[in-house]
C-alpha cells in the first residue's frame, strides 16, 4: 500500500461549514482491500498564522491555541469514508469481462 502523493487535497473551515467530504488521502493498494481507515499522528494542521505539525487524530478530535494570531484552533468530529478511486473501478469492471 503507498500514498498516491497528486490526489490529495486541504480540508478547510469552508468544507467544515459546507459538511462536505474532501480526498486527503488516496491509496495505491494493489490487490489489498481497504476496509477501514483510522487517522492517528502524523497529520499537518495549519492555523491561521502558525503550522502545527505531527497532529494525533486517533481520538478524533484535536485542539491547539494559535500564539501568533491569538486564537484557538480545533479538529472535531472526524469522520472516515472509504471507497474505491473512480479509476479503479472502471478497471475491476474491465477484469470481470
Amino acid at each position: 500500500v503507498s500514498i498516491v502523493e497528486s490526489k490529495g487535497a486541504e480540508y478547510t473551515s469552508e468544507n467544515a461549514e459546507n459538511d462536505d467530504f474532501v480526498t486527503m488521502l488516496q491509496l495505491d493498494c494493489r490487490g489489498v482491500e481497504i476496509e477501514e481507515f483510522a487517522p492517528m499522528d502524523g497529520w499537518t494542521v495549519s492555523g491561521p498564522k502558525q503550522q502545527f505539525t505531527n497532529v494525533d487524530l486517533s481520538d478524533g478530535a484535536w485542539a491547539e491555541y494559535d500564539d501568533q494570531a491569538d486564537e484557538s484552533v480545533m479538529i472535531n468530529a472526524v469522520e472516515v469514508e472509504v471507497e474505491v478511486a473512480e479509476s479503479e473501478k472502471k478497471h475491476k469492471r474491465r477484469g470481470k469481462k
